[in-house]
């Protein structure tokens, strides 16, 4: 639910922005303004991700309640199927702007089913686990879903390279703050959340913006 703080704002801000630029210009304008919010989403939601990968037993022993600190290991993998899913919904604002909103019912039911089907499989041999990734595998086949069929009416520009970089640079971050997160392991439980997650942040946005920094040398210097 904390993270869809994150991701509700972020979403609900680009909507209005991208309606008002569908008003204004035509259809073909409308993929690099789709995938610009995308990009914006994806450098944003990634280091809580890493974060929480690297300190789900501390934030489950502050949060939850004893009988529930032993889940804390499926907290990163249900926060990346709702990053899935967030990141889809700028994929289907092609559809959306449309008018194509039976398009995507039918596209979410395909998906629910998929994941019902998953979860009558694995559930009963491998249990919760088994349904936080199988929540993923459902989302993660909506975008698959959702790139297909907007081909034929505002195609989705997936920015492959901004989440090549944004991953890379959560790998990186994630091993610099599994250091740290070493080093102070007989810390309080919140502080070893604070000190991770700074150290983490910070070693992501370096990175990234490098990246960033770099990709704008190399447009300007091919203009």
């Amino acid at each position: 639910m904390g993270f869809g703080l994150l991701n509700t704002p972020l979403l609900m801000a680009a909507h209005p922005l991208i309606v008002n630029a569908w008003k204004e210009r035509n259809a073909a304008s409308m993929p690099p303004v789709i995938a610009s919010f995308a990009r914006l989403y994806v450098y944003a939601v990634v280091p809580p991700l890493v974060v929480l990968a690297l300190c789900s037993r501390e934030i489950a022993h502050v949060l939850l309640g004893a009988a529930f600190r032993e889940g804390n290991a499926i907290i990163p993998i249900l926060v990346l199927a709702m990053m899935v899913r967030g990141f889809s919904m700028y994929g289907h604002k092609g559809l959306e702007l449309a008018e194509r909103t039976h398009v995507m019912f039918v596209l979410v039911a395909v998906s629910a089913a998929f994941n019902v089907i998953l979860n009558l499989i694995f559930v009963p041999i491998y249990g919760y686990t088994a349904a936080a990734w199988t929540t993923v595998a459902g989302y993660l086949l909506y975008p698959v879903l959702v790139h297909r069929a907007s081909r034929a009416h505002v195609p989705w520009l997936v920015p492959w390279r901004t989440i090549t970089v944004a991953l890379g640079a959560g790998l990186v971050a994630g091993g610099a703050g599994f250091a740290i997160r070493r080093a102070i392991i007989d810390s309080h439980p919140i502080v070893i959340i604070a000190v991770t997650g700074v150290a983490t942040l910070a070693v992501y946005a370096g990175l990234t913006a490098l990246a960033i920094r770099g990709d704008r040398s190399r447009r300007e210097r091919g203009a």
